[in-house]
């Protein structure tokens, strides 16, 4: 598993990206939103880095049991057109997703957040 038990890559000829979340199989955390929050600008020898914020749900459902597995789970989101088209330029622009995670059961949750480079294929 990736940093903060998720990996993720972008594929930007299709437009899309993909993201790999570990946990248990009967209760998987489940992204609910992606929202680009910023693009900082290639300057020297980095290349430019577009910022995405993920929101993750990651709590466990009222009177329920989850299995002690742990494997993937994984989803996909199409790209805006003008983004994918960034991504898949010859500048090496990256996309690096901010997971926002939000964990526990009703009445007691918590969060936390971490980052992952979306490597492309």
């Amino acid at each position: 598993p990736g940093q903060g038990n998720a990996q993720a890559v972008v594929a930007p000829s299709d437009g899309r990206v993909y993201l790999g979340l570990w946990g248990s199989g009967s209760c998987p955390d489940g992204p609910t939103s992606l929202h680009v929050v910023s693009t900082t600008p290639a300057t020297g020898q980095q290349s430019a880095v577009v910022t995405a914020v993920v929101d993750v749900d990651a709590t466990v459902p009222p009177d329920t049991a989850c299995t002690a597995d742990y494997g993937p789970t994984t989803y996909s989101a199409e790209l805006p057109a003008d983004l994918a088209a960034e991504l898949d330029g010859a500048d090496g622009t990256r996309l690096v997703l901010v997971l926002e995670v939000v964990t526990g059961v009703d009445g007691d949750t918590g969060s936390s957040s971490f980052a992952v480079d979306a490597l492309p294929v």
